[in-house]
């Protein structure tokens, strides 16, 4: 299903345009080589946009990278397009950083050898190096006696005699690869200016363009080309793409089978390892499809990949489109360690809105109460009823290892979605003070949770549960309901955030199991008769005693933890320091108003004034609801005495 989905998502951009198409990715270039007809190197232009150090290539619409790893790496290349040890030959290792570094122990060095001397005084290592130079170096140098500064540049050097060797076999297979191209593709004039490009060495002159040591110092900066006059790469040349997109559909080796894809129930040849789709957190080489060689999983004398079929064009369509949605801000978002992917069948405001659900953005920090606004409105005014019937996607995933685990998959119409997140809106909804934003994110809501309100701190499973329960509308996990008041007991600071969450898991568990209990309202309910609601309520009235009597407010300090869970043990204890605490009330009104507002609360107790044993984790919760609700009340009529 989520294949398919995936399929479908390529299939339906790829008409419009809107994604890369078979055999081709968008991929960051920071510098291209600009040449003539005749192949003589014009500029080596910058596509990078930004101030300081911030500086971001321009990305391009390339053939798809393709995969490579282990020591024969180099034998494989990218169709006229790759970073600058296959491109130009060019080492890693030789970034003006580096040159300085080999220069500094240079002349460092205490030697009266002449050579020697003599380069550290010229500054020969802040030069391009060859392997020559690299090997005479190396020679003199094991003809004095060992220092500490003889034995760093050694191994220096001899690290970077291996990068040369290595760029050195990385550009003869670039170099190949040009060779080998068919020969409608070989009549390309911009593909005999890159022939003329290298065979006159021309590439060589690189090195002395001014802005070159800009390029070296990006660790394998990726390059290509492109011929004076144009605004356009030479990649971009009809009879290139043609030619990438009939290679893209074949069969990855002479031995490649064909068999009924799952995904488009047609015969193709079925792909063997998929493509990778880098994660935050992950490997760059992670994949959300992974066979393993050898696997004990194996049946019917099928291996690898022919355990679940993927044809080559589905394998690559889907990728595609997993790779597009895991790099566009727009439909992506991030929860902890978990990386959110959501797509509708139409654009549509739900889509355009989604990630300010998850988490706050940092650009504009108000985006995410426009958006549930927006949302909101929508519904209310009938906006959303276009698209209401429409399909949506969310997919968790999260790096696991070499593969990517899938989290949570979610489906469903625009419709479904947008009422299950508004009414989870209005489950959290609860009285707040004026500074308080009016909706929070999924990700803020989650802080509260954990200690220092870092969201690393927050279980995956968690996080994972929630965002199910949220868009599936089901009851919020009870680990969500023990993990806030485990931290309220922990800090003893009940904030309207962790206040809201306690109200919406009691209300959502009590609706969704028919439950006939007393409702929890947005604020204060002096007709709620629950035990642990009333005591909540009392215990806020107790300190707000305290504050006005001695200005400090230790109650809670001390007490919190047993009275919430065990009221009886510390009931008695609480009444005397409440009479403590009137007597030092300069203020006989307000004396009486904390008087009878404690009588009417323990009236409320059955009539009996009877104070349970032992408080449920649910009670738990409606005794912290309680307070927090009358602690607002008080609050509010100080602030209204105040203003009168």
């Amino acid at each position: 299903m989520i294949l398919q989905s995936l399929f479908e998502y390529y299939e339906r951009k790829a008409e419009l345009g809107e994604i890369a198409p078979a055999g081709f990715e968008w991929k960051p270039i920071p510098f291209l080589l600009v040449i003539d007809l005749d192949g003589r190197i014009k500029a080596l232009k910058d596509t990078r946009e930004g101030d300081g150090k911030k500086l971001v290539p321009k990305k391009f619409l390339v053939p798809k990278a393709v995969g490579r790893s282990g020591s024969n790496s180099w034998q494989v290349t990218n169709l006229i397009w790759d970073h600058y040890g296959y491109v130009l030959g060019y080492p890693k290792g030789d970034s003006l950083k580096e040159r300085k570094k080999r220069q500094g122990l240079l002349m460092e060095l205490k030697t009266e050898n002449a050579f020697l001397k003599d380069s550290g005084k010229k500054g020969s290592l802040m030069v391009r190096l060859e392997l020559g130079d690299v090997e005479m170096f190396l020679d003199e140098l094991s003809c004095i006696e060992e220092s500490e500064e003889s034995k760093q540049l050694i191994i220096n050097l001899k690290d970077f005699r291996k990068a040369i060797k290595d760029s050195q076999k990385q550009h003869s297979t670039f170099l190949d690869s040009l060779h080998i191209l068919p020969e409608i593709v070989q009549a390309v004039p911009a593909i005999q200016a890159i022939q003329n490009f290298y065979n006159s060495d021309e590439y060589k002159r690189v090195f002395d363009l001014e802005n070159w040591m800009d390029c070296a110092a990006i660790n394998s900066a990726n390059l290509t080309f492109q011929i004076e006059g144009n605004s356009t790469l030479v990649l971009s040349e009809a009879t290139i793409r043609e030619y990438q997109s009939e290679m893209a559909l074949l069969p990855e080796s002479p031995d490649s089978e064909k068999a009924l894809c799952l995904v488009t129930g047609k015969y193709d040849y079925i792909e063997r390892i998929h493509s990778a789709t880098p994660l935050r957190g992950g490997q760059a080489t992670g994949k959300l499809v992974g066979f393993q060689k050898n696997s004990g999983f194996d049946s019917y004398g099928k291996d690898q990949a022919f355990n679940a079929p993927v044809g080559r064009k589905a394998q690559m369509a889907y990728t595609t489109a997993l790779n597009t949605l895991a790099k566009n801000d727009a439909n992506r978002t991030f929860l902890g360690d978990t990386t959110i992917l959501f797509w509708s069948d139409k654009d549509n405001s739900l889509e355009q809105n989604m990630g300010f659900f998850f988490t706050k953005s940092k650009d504009d920090p108000d985006a995410n109460v426009r958006a549930v606004k927006q949302l909101y409105e929508s519904i209310r005014s009938g906006k959303l009823s276009t698209a209401e019937n429409e399909r949506f996607f969310v997919l968790g995933l999260a790096p696991n290892a070499a593969r990517i685990s899938v989290r949570y998959w979610i489906t469903g119409t625009v419709k479904e979605f947008a009422q299950h997140i508004i009414q989870h809106f209005d489950d959290l909804e609860i009285i707040k003070s004026s500074k308080d934003v009016e909706f929070f994110s999924l990700s803020s809501m989650l802080s509260h949770t954990v200690l220092d309100y870092k969201l690393s701190n927050v279980a995956p499973n968690l996080a994972g549960q929630v965002t199910e329960a949220v868009l599936k509308g089901m009851p919020y996990p009870q680990s969500l309901l023990y993990a806030t008041i485990r931290r309220i007991r922990a800090e003893r600071h009940i904030t309207r955030t962790r206040a809201a969450i306690i109200k919406a898991c009691i209300i959502r568990y009590n609706r969704f199991h028919h439950k006939n209990e007393e409702e929890i309202t947005v604020s204060l309910d002096k007709t709620n008769s629950n035990p642990a609601y009333l005591l909540g309520r009392l215990f806020s009235v107790l300190e707000r005693i305290q504050q006005n009597a001695q200005g400090i407010e230790t109650i809670r300090e001390r007490y919190y933890g047993a009275f919430s869970s065990t009221p009886v043990t510390v009931y008695p204890q609480l009444m005397k320091l409440k009479n403590h605490h009137l007597a030092k009330l300069e203020n006989t009104g307000i004396r009486i108003f904390y008087e009878n507002l404690i009588g009417e609360i323990i009236d409320e107790l059955d009539g009996s004034g009877v104070i349970p044993r032992q408080f449920s984790l649910d009670e738990q919760g409606r005794f912290a609801v309680g307070y927090y609700h009358q602690r607002q009340d008080l609050f509010r009529k100080k602030s209204s005495k105040e203003s009168a």
